[in-house]
């Protein structure tokens, strides 16, 4: 005892050997694992009869196959326990003994990246617990380098989706059929043995499965290979399976074993002994016979003899091919093969000829290995076994010929006259791979007799391999047919007629044998053709299992359903089984309810049904089978494999649906049969509910590789994939689902009629184009990948997505009042070619948001809040107005959800549907960012709070508005933003705040902005070019924040906040009754070249003064406050400064004085509008300083005090206004100053205005030039040196105008550049590179000057083009001027495409397969230089519209003193800068909307309106110059 003890202690203290220490990138490694009741010798055996078939180099890399060791313990007496606890448990894995010590020995034999996994029997139990333990998990290896390949299996699945072989005269499978509730793979041979020393039982791993099946098992491990894949996660210098440390619980049960397991084995040899000298009676004899002989079946143990004979057990070769080939045909006669569809003969003689021959230089091919062996316990004895394996590195010749097989049988039956279609053959080659194959031999169907076509490959070493196919054309056979007039039944089994006709009403009866041992247990008919006649049919009904694969266990059948194609009702039901192709299965049953039998029709000629099939089960019970494989189908009738109903005991448990699948070439017209795998029902005085899981039914088009499934359900199973078809058709209410991790390849998926699909998760859909139709939906449950060229859907249908998934697309059409969706609290993320919306079409996302989040206010019945809020609640606003990515937020009341978010990245987008992310009742609105190049349509985008909600009484308020931002290229969209807060339903006017919208020309820089916006350093605009803000904005500046672009527009009563920054802008437009005003005590700053107000717009600072100032009175009640004049009373004196006034109103009392507004404008001010700094009641008006060149209109400007009121006797003094300008002062202007009215009326205040001079500018000329960094010429060399680089520096700030190198002989050769990228205006410096390229003409040698032409900052009327001294000598070969021409001829094309859609397809036309843009536009991805020359452009056409208008105004005043320029002298000027002003009629025209910098005393209205005449004029664009 104490020994023990001291023992048992130790193994704490044993340490962990790992012998591989490396994983290799290059080589596989192939590992066996044996059955139970196996020895070690038998495990090394089999080991040895597997690497038999193993290729020794596969893809040019070596092969290494050992094994790992299936212990048996108790004379397998545990082995039986632990294999029965694995099937039970199979889908779980648990840390035994054996499975930590066989993951240790793993991880010592594997040293390479790929592995494959051979197990036979209980051996797949093993395997499929090692995949689950280590494939893509921590210390293994990823599960795309790990397979397995199962022999004789009891799994009911293969993990990682791997090959198997099982026959179906396996007895010890079939044993394991007979629990029923056990499901194991269906079988996929049949294997008939019967030779002496074949396994009787038909399980052997040698005798069976390698001996008659060794090519087959051979091809299929080599596929396996093939499947494996070198990683980038294991380096070559770790191990490739991390060591397994056995826990001390299993120490212990490995201490047990070791004393046990030697004592059982001296027990049974001595019990043997005993029984081999006769001492027992006979019957004990038997039993020994059975001890002795099922560890053969089972352990593939192997005889002595058989081991002595390793040579001849796998016999892949060894065997005689007729011998092998007459076995075959034996089998073939009694199945029939349905043929591929290819090419058919015609009657008479048919040669068959090599079609395609590959001829590669045939070499001898050396392979070096060097013998790897790995550790473990029976190492030793293994290298004893197998001493012919080398140590030493050795050369080996490729002798062995590649592995060939057929397609199809080796024995085909015709009948005289009958087409014959080849089949073919595939050859592989372990060192070569693939190979073609010779096919030879002539066929004469129109003479009897059997002929042979004979199939050869050879690999590149030589070697050699040949099979044949046996055809044999005979007489028609004379069948009987079957008539059914009366009720019939048939006996399981397999029958054969000519013709098999039901019809008087008449009812045939297929009997299944549940009980049997077979493969398929209920009716194979085989004919040419059936025909069922209405009000007859063929019936399996209620033939199926008493207790099945899908029945649970005795203790969990209250209220479960039986299960089958389809689950059963119920919380404690079985997953469905068997196959939804080719169902072979019966029903499973209950206690004495069956479920349906089993139908096999197989039919050459016509299947006609215009009755009924039917493999129904009873109450609680499964639906059957039905496998149809017909040439001609054709009825209206019904087929059904319907699951039983259920009563009100067991409310729950309905049986599942059976499967029904009907292969077919040919139909005359629609399919009409209608199919039923429903599952059973519940049904009460009032309504049926669905009690069961529907099974599967699906009609499959042989011809044309198609799956329809009509009014019924079908689903993707994951034992089938990949699934791989031309169409998937679901149409007539049919629901079709997919299991998790299943791969679906088609051309079309047609969704249609009000069905529908639904994607699981972990599935790949790789499908051509995508189609929902008629009031179907397509529902993606989880992270699944979808991948296809478009998505239509039509007339009312939906698509909903799970936001987990991937999807790749061209193009998404939603029309019809159709519907694309998400998933609460998911982004819609889509990044495509185009999408297109119309007629009703939606994508929505509303109520998609937070039911709690950043804008869900704490406290009464507040709205939630997202883009927008009242001063009072802006810590509710969260998220980025630039780029609007997250939920809207629910209120108070928690009723509804926010919005949702949008994110659409896309080339084009056409919009006549709803693009939504609006919020629920009382939640705020979602968010909507686009991303496209061209926007067209006439839809709406909405992000709209929700409306108020109510709930015992009270009335929450509605919500805010969301976040919308659009950027675009090109734009010809017509329909409306909305970010409005949501309204009261009784009052609409009463309206929560809203939220933000962003539109933004990404080509042209112009920003329209909506809703209330907030310019901020978070949602800076960078450098726009134009900024608007659109009719009913509401924006502020946040503090010092400076608002700047060349041009600024307030539309439609906008109103713009400024809070101590300033606007700085070129123009300055505010119209529509807009204003920009200023928060309190905030000087209002306005510095802009021209600005413009309209009659009903204002710029106002009234009451934004200071409460208490340098002229508030001491008290209110006795005097106004003071600034430019007295307040009334006795008030303070006046302060500030008359010429320069910039400071603000004083107060009295709780009133502030007028604020302070500064205006400094470069040239043109038009003042049509208000501008005003009035003082509130009793308080003094403020400031206006206003600077410019000229200024017009017939607006007021007022600084007036505030009037007495609230029996207020005095009023506030006037403030201070002061107007400084150059050349004009319109005296139209309405200029006051008023004291405030009142009993004892406050002093009027201050008016100054004054003219100033002029400031000197000299003018603009270049300071310094060169070209590449040298004041001197240069030979250039087009296509041979780098562009040129051209610098330029000025004597002040400029407007570059153009810069012009020109042919010095022919002036219409030449190119121009304008400012933009390296010559921006306001700066001194300019750098342009050349290429070469040219605006006009085709480029010749010779010399070329540089013109550079500007115009002054400071004074813009100043101009000055100056030609350089140094010159451009281009140099050029004959020939390659043509080549330049060509290339800047074709850099002009652009690719053009229409878009045309009809019904359910999308028709592209183009001029090429890649043209996708839309007519008339430019490139996707225009280069930096093309985009330079698309500024040159625009400038060119401002430049050409702004003389233009100096034109026209000369023409209406020629008093205007800024202007002495002719017309000829205008045009003189175009011409030097390479332009034509006038052009031909037949060139393009422009349309100019731009403002130019100096104008004349109209409104912007006005000028736009002169402005149209240019919209036809013939001004060249850059293209065609």
């Amino acid at each position: 005892m104490k020994i023990i003890k001291i023992f048992i202690i130790s193994l704490l203290f044993l340490p962990t050997f790992s012998f591989a220490s490396s994983c290799l990138r290059d080589g596989y490694t192939v590992i066996t694992i044996n059955g139970m009741i196996t020895t070690p010798e038998g495990a090394v055996y089999n080991k040895k009869q597997i690497a038999k078939v193993v290729p020794e180099i596969f893809n040019k890399q070596k092969v290494y196959v050992d094994y790992i060791y299936n212990e048996s313990h108790v004379l397998g007496l545990v082995d039986f326990i632990d294999s029965a606890n694995q099937k039970v448990m199979e889908h779980f894995v648990y840390p035994t003994y054996d499975l930590d010590k066989m993951l240790s020995d793993l991880s010592d034999k594997v040293n390479t990246q790929k592995l494959l996994l051979i197990a036979h029997s209980q051996g797949n139990f093993y395997a499929n617990d090692i995949y689950n333990s280590i494939a893509s998990k921590d210390g293994g290896v990823p599960k795309e380098s790990i397979a397995i390949y199962g022999i004789g299996t009891p799994t009911s699945y293969i993990a990682g989706g791997g090959k198997y072989i099982l026959s179906s005269n396996d007895e010890i499978m079939n044993w394991v059929r007979l629990w029923g509730f056990l499901d194991v793979l269906p079988a996929n041979v049949t294997i008939e043995g019967g030779e002496e020393g074949d396994d009787k039982r038909g399980h052997n791993l040698s005798t069976i499965y390698l001996k008659y099946q060794g090519k087959r098992i051979a091809k299929e491990i080599a596929e396996s290979l093939t499947r494996l894949k070198e990683n980038n996660i294991q380096a070559e210098n770790e191990i490739c399976i991390a060591k397994k440390d056995i826990p001390f619980v299993n120490k212990i049960v490995e201490f047990f074993y070791d004393v046990v397991d030697p004592i059982s084995i001296f027990i049974k040899n001595r019990v043997v002994d005993i029984i081999d000298e006769g001492l027992l009676v006979s019957n004990y004899k038997n039993m020994g016979k059975v001890v002795s002989n099922l560890p053969a079946s089972v352990g593939d143990i192997g005889s002595e003899e058989d081991r002595g004979k390793e040579g001849e057990t796998a016999k892949l070769d060894d065997k005689d091919d007729k011998d092998n080939e007459k076995s075959e045909q034996e089998i073939i006669k009694k199945e029939q093969i349905e043929p591929q569809n290819e090419t058919q003969t015609e009657t008479g003689a048919l040669a068959i000829e090599l079609a395609e021959t590959l001829t590669p230089e045939i070499k001898t091919t050396t392979r070096r290995y060097v013998s790897h062996s790995g550790s473990n316990d029976n190492q030793e004895k293994e290298e004893d076994d197998d001493e012919e394996e080398e140590e030493d590195e050795e050369e080996i010749i490729d002798t062995i010929p590649p592995v060939l097989s057929l397609n199809g049988p080796s024995f085909i039956s015709l009948e005289l006259g009958s087409p014959y279609t080849e089949l073919g053959a595939e050859a592989i080659d372990v060192i070569d791979g693939p190979l073609s194959v010779i096919i030879s031999g002539f066929i004469d169907i129109a003479i009897p007799g059997e002929y042979t076509i004979t199939y050869t490959a050879t690999d590149l070493s030589g070697n050699v391999a040949t099979t044949e196919r046996i055809i044999r054309v005979s007489e028609p056979s004379l069948l009987p047919d079957l008539i059914i007039e009366n009720d019939a039944e048939l006996l399981s089994g397999e029958y054969f007629y000519d013709n098999v006709i039901v019809r008087n009403n008449a009812t045939l009866t297929l009997l299944s044998r549940p009980e049997g041992l077979s493969f398929y247990r209920g009716v194979k008919i085989n004919a040419n053709n059936i025909i069922i006649e209405e009000g007859s049919r063929i019936s399996a009904d209620y033939q199926g299992y008493y207790w099945g694969p899908g029945s649970p266990l005795q203790d969990q059948i209250n209220n479960t359903g039986m299960s089958y194609g389809g689950r059963g009702g119920g919380p404690d039901s079985i997953s469905a089984y068997g196959s939804s192709i080719i169902p072979m299965d019966l029903g499973s049953g209950v206690l004495n309810y069956r479920g349906g039998g089993a139908i096999w029709l197989e039919i050459s000629g016509d299947f006609i049904n215009n009755g009924k099939i039917s493999a129904d089960g009873q109450n609680h019970s499964s639906g059957g089978s039905i496998y149809i494989n017909t040439n001609f189908l054709e009825g209206a009738g019904q087929i059904t494999a319907n699951g039983g109903n259920t009563d009100s005991l067991n409310p729950l448990a309905g049986g599942g649906g059976g499967r029904i699948a009907i292969h077919y070439q040919r139909t005359s017209h629609a399919i009409e049969i209608n199919t039923e795998v429903l599952g059973g029902l519940y049904c009460d005085d009032v309504v049926c509910n669905s009690a069961g899981q529907d099974g599967t039914a699906g009609f499959f088009d042989k011809v044309n590789n198609r799956i329809i499934v009509l009014s019924s359900s079908w689903r993707f199973e994951k034992i089938h994939s990949p699934y791989e078809f031309n169409c998937i058709s679901i149409r007539e209410n049919a629901e079709v689902e997919t299991e998790e991790d299943v791969l679906i390849k088609s051309l079309i998926l047609q969704i249609a009629k009000g069905s529908s699909f639904t994607l699981k998760g972990g599935n790949e859909l790789d499908i051509g184009g995508i189609l929902v139709s008629e009031d179907s939906n397509f529902r993606s449950l989880g992270e699944s990948q979808i991948k296809t060229e478009d998505i239509i859907l039509e007339y009312e249908s939906e698509m909903s997505l799970s936001g987990d998934e991937e999807i790749e697309t061209e193009a998404i059409l939603v029309l019809n009042s159709s519907v694309l969706k998400i998933a609460p609290e998911k982004n819609l993320n889509i990044d495509a070619n185009g999408l297109t919306l119309r007629d009703g079409g939606r994508i929505t996302v509303s109520q998609g948001g937070l039911l709690a989040g950043p804008g869900t206010p704490d406290f009464e019945i507040a709205g939630g809040l997202y883009g927008g809020a009242t001063d009072d609640y802006q810590n509710f606003v969260y998220g980025s107005a630039i780029t609007p990515l997250d939920f809207g937020s629910a209120g108070a009341s928690l009723a509804g959800r926010g919005g949702g978010a949008i994110h659409l990245t896309l080339d084009y987008l056409g919009n006549e549907g709803i693009i939504e992310a609006n919020g629920g009742p009382n939640a705020s609105g979602g968010s909507i960012l686009i991303e496209t190049r061209e926007l067209f349509g006439n839809g709406s985008f909405s992000a709209r709070g929700g409306e108020e909600y109510e709930s015992d009484g009270i009335i929450y308020d509605p919500g805010g508005g969301g976040r919308i931002a659009v950027y675009y290229e090109e734009f010809s969209f017509a329909g409306e933003f909305d970010v409005s807060g949501g309204c009261l339903s009784s009052d609409h006017s009463i309206c929560s705040p809203s939220g933000t919208s962003l539109i933004n020309n990404t080509r042209r820089g112009e920003v329209t902005v909506g809703g209330n916006w907030q310019f901020g350093e978070d949602d800076n605009i960078i450098e726009p070019n134009k900024i608007i803000l659109s009719p009913g904005t509401t924006a502020r500046a946040q503090e010092g924040i400076d608002i700047i672009a060349p041009e600024i527009i307030l539309e439609g009563g906008s109103i713009l906040t400024l809070n101590e920054g300033k606007i700085m802008a070129l123009d300055l437009f505010v119209e529509g009754g807009s204003m920009i005003n200023t928060l309190d005590e905030r000087v209002l700053r306005i510095e802009t070249d021209n600005l413009y107000i309209d009659f009903a717009s204002s710029i106002d600072a009234n009451g934004r003064g200071l409460l208490s100032g340098l002229g508030t009175p001491d008290d209110s009640n006795l005097a106004g406050a003071s600034y430019g004049g007295l307040g009334g009373g006795e008030s303070k004196n006046t302060y500030g400064s008359e010429e320069l006034p910039v400071l603000f109103g004083s107060g009295a009392g709780e009133n502030r004085g007028g604020g302070s507004i500064e205006i400094k404008v470069k040239y043109n001010f038009l003042n049509d509008g208000f501008i005003t700094a009035l003082g509130e009641s009793g308080s003094s008006g403020g400031s206006v300083y206003i600077e410019t060149k000229n200024i017009n209109g017939s607006g007021q400007i007022s600084v007036s005090g505030g009037e007495a009121i609230h029996g207020s006797y005095y009023g506030g003094g006037g403030g201070r206004i002061a107007i400084s300008y150059i050349n004009e002062f319109d005296p139209s202007l309405i200029l006051e100053s008023d004291g405030g009215q009142a009993e004892n009326e406050g002093q009027d205040g201050t008016i100054f205005v004054f003219q100033r001079e002029a400031p000197y500018t000299p003018m603009p000329e270049l300071h310094d030039f060169g070209i590449n960094g040298l004041a001197e010429s240069i030979h250039y060399f087009p296509g041979e040196t780098e562009p040129i680089s051209i610098n330029f520096i000025a004597n002040q700030d400029v407007d570059w105008v153009s810069v012009q190198i020109k042919n010095m002989v022919d002036d219409q050769i030449y190119k121009t550049f304008h400012s933009g990228s390296g010559c921006v205006d306001g700066t001194n410096t300019c750098t342009k590179v050349w290429d070469g390229t040219l605006s006009r003409g085709d480029l010749i040698a010779g010399q070329y000057k540089i013109i550079v032409k500007m115009r002054s900052w400071a004074d813009k009327t100043k101009e000055y083009t100056q030609e350089l001294t140094i010159f451009i000598n281009v140099e050029i070969e004959e020939g390659l001027a043509m080549a330049i021409a060509q290339v800047g001829l074709f850099s002009t094309c652009e690719d053009q495409s229409g878009f045309i859609e009809t019904g359910n397809q999308i028709i592209e036309e183009a001029g090429g397969e890649e043209m996708e843009q839309p007519i008339d536009e430019q490139d996707d991805n225009p280069s930096e230089e093309e985009n330079d020359e698309q500024e040159e452009m625009e400038q060119l056409v401002d430049e050409q519209e702004e003389n233009f208008s100096e034109e026209e105004k000369e023409r209406e005043d020629m008093t205007d003193e800024q202007s002495a320029d002719t017309e000829e002298e205008l045009r003189q000027e175009i011409e030097l800068s390479g332009e034509d002003f006038g052009g031909d009629e037949s060139q393009s025209g422009a349309s100019i909307s731009s403002v130019p910098e100096e104008i004349d005393a109209s409104s912007r209205e006005e000028y736009l309106e002169e402005s149209d005449v240019l919209e036809n004029d013939p001004i060249e664009t850059e293209e065609e110059i």
